[in-house]
C-alpha cells in the first residue's frame, strides 16, 4: 500500500487510481481527493452545481397559463405567485446539462433566469410576470443578497450518489455497490436491519394484524457522513402513522 491511512480523510495519504470517464487513469493522494469534494459542497455536503448558461426550458402541464394567470385580490387581478411546471436546462460544466424546476432555479440564479425569460419571450408567462421586471430593477442589490446562495444537486453528498428513498433506492445502493465493487451501501443496510429488527414484528402472509395496532409501510433513507461512511436509515411512512 503506498501512503498512510487515516482515519480522518484530510490526514490520509493513501494514494488512489481514479478512471476517468475516458478509460484514462491518474494518481491522486486520498486528501487530494477529499479536497477535491469539499471545494464542490455545500456545508451540508450537496454537490454543487455551478451553472454557466440556461439553454432550454420546458413545462410539464401542470403550468399557470397566461389565459387563466391571474387571481382576485381586493377585486383587482393580479398574478398568482407561483413556478409550477416550468423546468429549465442549465449548462453545468463542459458538456453536462440538467433539467432544474423553475423555482430552485429563481432562488440561486434569479438575474440569470430573468435574463433567460427576457431573451426567450417568456415575460408574459405567469410563472415569469410577477418576479422577471422587480429581479431586473433590482438586481444589484440582488446579487448581493443571494451572493452566498448555491444550486445544488440533492441527489449527491460529498460527490457520491445518494439512493433515493423506498425499495428502489435500497435496489439502487445495491446497483452502486456492483458498480463500484464495493460494499459501501450493503454494509450500512445491514447494520441499520439489525439495530432495528429487533424493534419489529414481522407479520406471515395471512396473519391479521393485531387488536389495537396499526400496519404501516418503512423506507430507507440514505446519507453521506463527511468521513464519507455510508449511513441507512429505516423509517416509518410518517403519512401513515396516526
Amino acid at each position: 500500500m503506498v501512503g498512510s491511512y487515516h482515519e480522518k480523510p484530510v490526514l490520509d495519504t493513501s494514494i488512489y487510481e481514479i478512471e476517468w470517464h475516458d478509460g484514462e487513469t491518474e494518481s491522486y493522494r486520498a486528501n487530494e481527493v477529499i479536497e477535491a469534494m469539499m471545494m464542490n459542497v455545500d456545508d451540508d455536503g450537496n454537490s454543487i452545481l455551478h451553472v454557466k448558461e440556461f439553454i432550454d426550458h420546458r413545462t410539464d402541464g401542470t403550468r399557470v397559463h397566461a389565459d387563466d394567470g391571474f387571481v382576485m385580490v381586493k377585486n383587482k387581478k393580479v398574478p398568482p405567485r407561483t413556478t409550477k411546471g416550468w423546468y429549465l436546462c442549465a449548462q453545468i460544466h463542459g458538456d453536462e446539462t440538467e433539467w432544474i424546476d423553475l423555482k430552485t432555479a429563481k432562488e440561486a440564479y434569479p438575474i440569470q433566469v430573468a435574463k433567460y425569460a427576457v431573451a426567450n419571450k417568456l415575460v408574459s408567462e405567469p410563472a415569469f410576470s410577477w418576479w422577471v421586471p422587480y429581479t431586473l430593477k433590482k438586481r444589484d442589490r440582488i446579487l448581493k443578497a443571494v451572493k452566498r446562495r448555491a444550486l445544488t444537486r440533492k441527489t449527491e453528498k460529498f460527490g457520491l450518489e445518494l439512493p433515493g428513498t423506498g425499495p428502489k433506492g435500497v435496489r439502487r445502493a445495491y446497483e452502486i455497490d456492483a458498480n463500484t465493487g464495493s460494499n459501501h451501501w450493503g454494509n450500512a443496510i445491514e447494520k441499520e436491519v439489525k439495530t432495528v429488527l429487533p424493534a419489529l414484528r414481522i407479520l406471515g402472509p395471512d396473519e391479521p394484524v393485531p387488536p389495537g395496532y396499526t400496519c404501516i409501510d418503512l423506507m430507507t433513507v440514505f446519507d453521506v457522513k463527511m468521513d464519507l461512511t455510508r449511513k441507512a436509515r429505516i423509517c416509518a411512512r410518517g403519512d401513515q402513522t396516526c
